[in-house]
């Protein structure tokens, strides 16, 4: 074995482990991930609408149609930036929900969905459950609106 064999023999392994490890440090690091909760900015209405908060999103709540047990209404979303999903549920305190997806109107900004309102649901008790994804970053949000 000549010596360029022998030197290169041991350079391997230091050249290995000092590739592993620069390559680690010069990764980008990945985009923050995690749950935000939305708050309402002011009391929510949803006959005109209610307006939630987290960080730079804002969302636009507002339905059309008669909110009575066994009608059709339908959910009108719009959000300041685009989101990739929403999920909305209509529920009372005895646990009764009504969940469904949502879907995009126009662009990833304006949402609608049409629901039936359940015999079973409280109105009087109305409790509004969302969540908004964006990216990686959910968005909750918990609403009792007056109608």
């Amino acid at each position: 074995m000549n010596k360029h064999k022998l030197t290169a023999i041991l350079f391997i392994p230091i050249l290995g482990l000092g590739g592993f490890f620069l390559a680690g440090y010069l990764q980008q690091p990945e985009q923050a991930t995690g749950i935000k909760t939305m708050t309402s900015s002011g009391p929510c209405v949803l006959s005109q609408q209610c307006i939630l908060k987290a960080d730079n999103l804002q969302v636009q709540l507002s339905y059309s149609g008669k909110m009575k047990t066994s009608e059709v209404i339908n959910i009108h979303l719009t959000t300041s930036s685009p989101v990739d999903n929403v999920l909305l549920a209509l529920s009372d305190p005895k646990k009764n929900s009504q969940p469904a997806q949502l879907s995009r109107a126009d662009n990833h900004t304006q949402w609608q969905g049409q629901y039936r309102i359940e015999p079973s649901l409280d109105l009087d008790n109305l409790i509004i459950q969302m969540v908004v994804i964006s990216k990686d970053i959910q968005y909750l949000a918990e609403v009792r609106p007056r109608l």
